[in-house]
């Protein structure tokens, strides 16, 4: 005997309600050949759309077997089941669903996008089949600009774009005028006459009266099931199945040879990829949905690029701000400890540095130099001109162990400050300040405090902090600064010049002893350039970490505005996840789409973004005090990158739900 088409065994549906489960289908059985015209009829909430649900494989029963071509329905994957309606089924809805996003033709051509034909082969068979609907002058337009039967026939058209077996229409007549019900009842006969099976669902009697089959349902029960005529032996006719894209490909779901209804979890045997459209053909249609809910899209992608414009400039911020901490610290770079005793900071009990002090630390093995230092803010004139500068007193070691390199005449040397000379070298800022010919200053007497002093040399101004002028300085002698100009017995800083090969952490702590040793206790502080600069740059560094999370958390908000977003988009387009469904569209395709809309609407908001901070950072400095904010080209980079992250890792929730939906209850819901 031949097997049937379709054998629905003692099928039940159920729900759930308030009051307890309510059965819409009961104890169902049923067999529809190839070639059947069959109309299902009965009052509204009988079952029997739920049954033709079931036959679609849009909804699955709570009891009993159901078999496709011998198949149970039951044991197939979701991607098994979308393949068993992309090769089996064609759909025609009461409600039409057609992707509004999506013109006439690229509606009729998704079934075969789904099933992976190539892009001329789906524009052409589209053609085609509008043509033979009287629908080509409409190919390009919008669903909202046909008229209630163009849409129906644009349906019929999907439905037939596979050349599937099983054209299953719910209530196609019941929003159309006469004329347009009866157009779309002939296209049935008319596709039923070359040798699909057509399942109908009506409420209309005399719709009904021309299948050859009529089924009638009564709360969830076939009462009736009768043929017209001689049509029930016509009814068993075999029909040979157009090829399609997937039955091109090894397997098939065809029962096993020991006869049993079996299903491989895939639709067939090719790998996974090749049953899926493609991201291109994916892309497209991502890029297609965006472009058609405009006003959506652009806010979404406002969003991400005021986010993305935060992170680069925040990251610009801290880039530029880490930078000048470290040209700040070029200064301290000198491998120079420096001692303050403690009587210079107030504390009477400390010892003021002597020169056996400085030639004790000088003859350390680790040490190049060593000097003794004091500072007084003196006023210098030479007659003409008075200015206030710091006056320095220094040993000869001084200038080499402070990187002041002579410009003019001669440095002081030992015997000067033996003898507690009046002389004065002067830094380049203050030689400016005291002289307009500064060729001529070397030689001149000038008073420093009031204390006459001879010019000898001229040394170079040193490097200062940020973008600070350098200091006037002048040095002298410090037994000259001593007895002459400050009048303090003993010197407050002595000054350590550490050989280039020990690092000045591992001088200190012998140094800090030897001098501690020599005055009993430490009644000294230390200054070490090398943990001062390691403390400046992980403060700078902090600080930075703190300006990137602030860009971080600013890009949170916006990959849960996205989120926010696309589960609000998934809510409103429902339908069109379940017509896609029912379609041929396998749960990754569904999940792909949608994590490609928001990797899409974060690119070109990572884009903008970036363009704006680019733009902002540029016009910083002119409103912002010389502030740089020009972003790097890897710091732009990475906001795109992070962009595109954020889509992707904001959009998978979102499209993984989507993913999970029902095709009937998405059907419904829409």
């Amino acid at each position: 005997m031949t097997q049937p088409l379709l054998r629905v065994r003692n099928v039940t549906r159920s729900f759930l309600s308030e009051h307890g489960q309510v059965d819409i289908l009961d104890e169902i059985n049923l067999d529809i050949e190839a070639g059947e015209f069959v109309a299902i009829i009965g009052a509204s909430g009988s079952g029997k759309s739920t049954l033709l649900n079931v036959l679609g494989c849009l909804d699955r029963p709570t009891s009993g077997s159901y078999e496709v071509q011998g198949v149970d329905a039951a044991t197939l994957s979701e991607d098994g089941l979308a393949a068993l309606r992309r090769r089996t089924f064609g759909f025609v809805f009461q409600r039409y669903h057609l992707i509004p996003s999506l013109t006439a033709a690229e509606n009729v051509e998704l079934p075969a996008l789904y099933a992976c034909r190539p892009r001329s082969q789906r524009k052409a068979l589209a053609s085609r089949l509008l043509a033979s609907l009287g629908l080509s002058h409409r190919a390009n337009n919008f669903p909202s600009k046909l008229s209630g039967g163009e849409q129906q026939r644009v349906c019929i058209a999907r439905a037939l774009a596979n050349e599937c077996r099983v054209i299953l229409a719910d209530e196609p007549t019941a929003a159309l005028d006469p004329d347009n019900s009866q157009e779309v009842i002939r296209t049935l006969h008319r596709l039923n006459k070359e040798g699909r099976t057509v399942v109908l669902v009506t409420h209309d009697p005399s719709i009904a009266a021309q299948a050859t089959r009529t089924i009638e349902v009564s709360r969830g029960r076939i009462v009736a099931d009768r043929y017209r005529g001689e049509h029930r032996a016509a009814g068993r006719r075999q029909v040979a199945r157009p090829p399609s894209c997937d039955e091109t490909q090894p397997g098939s779901l065809a029962p096993e040879p020991d006869g049993r209804a079996h299903a491989r979890q895939r639709a067939s045997d090719i790998p996974n990829w090749q049953q899926s459209p493609g991201w291109i053909e994916i892309g497209r249609m991502a890029a297609a949905n965006l472009l058609f809910h405009r006003l959506y899209s652009w806010l979404t992608i406002i969003g991400v690029s005021i986010a993305i414009a935060s992170l680069s400039l925040t990251q610009a911020g801290g880039e530029s701000m880490l930078n000048d901490t470290l040209a700040d610290m070029k200064p301290f770079d000198t491998h120079v400890i420096t001692f303050f005793s403690s009587s210079a900071r107030g504390r009477p009990q400390g010892r003021a540095f002597t020169s056996e002090d400085a030639v004790a630390v000088s003859d350390a093995p680790y040490v190049e130099g060593a000097s003794l230092s004091q500072s007084k803010d003196v006023a210098i004139s030479d007659g003409a001109t008075r200015v206030q500068v710091s006056g320095i007193g220094v040993a000869p070691p001084y200038f080499k162990i402070q990187n002041l390199s002579l410009k003019q005449g001669v440095l002081f040397s030992g015997a000067h400050v033996s003898d507690a000379a009046r002389v004065v070298v002067l830094n380049e800022s203050a030689q400016k300040k005291l002289f307009r010919d500064a060729l001529a200053s070397i030689g001149k007497t000038i008073l420093v405090n009031g204390t006459p002093c001879t010019i000898v040399g001229v040394v170079k101004s040193a490097d200062t902090v940020g973008n600070q002028p350098p200091s006037a300085e002048v040095y002298l002698p410090y037994t000259t600064m001593r007895t002459r100009i400050s009048g303090s017995p003993g010197m407050s800083v002595l000054l350590a010049k550490v050989r280039a090969d020990v690092s000045t952490d591992a001088a200190e702590r012998p140094l800090t002893a030897l001098l501690s040793s020599r005055h009993g206790s430490r009644d000294f502080d230390v200054f070490n350039p090398t943990a001062f600069a390691r403390t400046l740059r992980k403060a700078a560094y902090a600080m930075t970490m703190f300006l990137v999370a602030i860009g971080l958390a600013s890009l949170v908000v916006g990959g849960t505005g996205i989120c926010n977003a696309m589960i609000i988009s998934i809510s409103n387009r429902t339908s069109d996840i379940g017509i896609r469904k029912a379609i041929g569209a396998r749960p990754a395709d569904i999940r792909l789409q949608f994590v490609m809309e928001a990797a899409f609407l974060c690119a070109i908001g990572g884009l903008l973004g970036c363009a704006v901070s680019y733009g902002v950072g540029m016009v910083a400095p002119a409103v912002g005090g010389g502030m740089k904010l020009v972003p790097s080209v890897h710091t732009l980079a990475i906001g795109i990158v992070c962009a595109i992250f954020t889509g992707l890792l904001f959009g998978i929730y979102p499209a993984s739900k989507a993913a999970r939906l029902d095709p009937i209850d998405a059907l419904t819901r829409g």
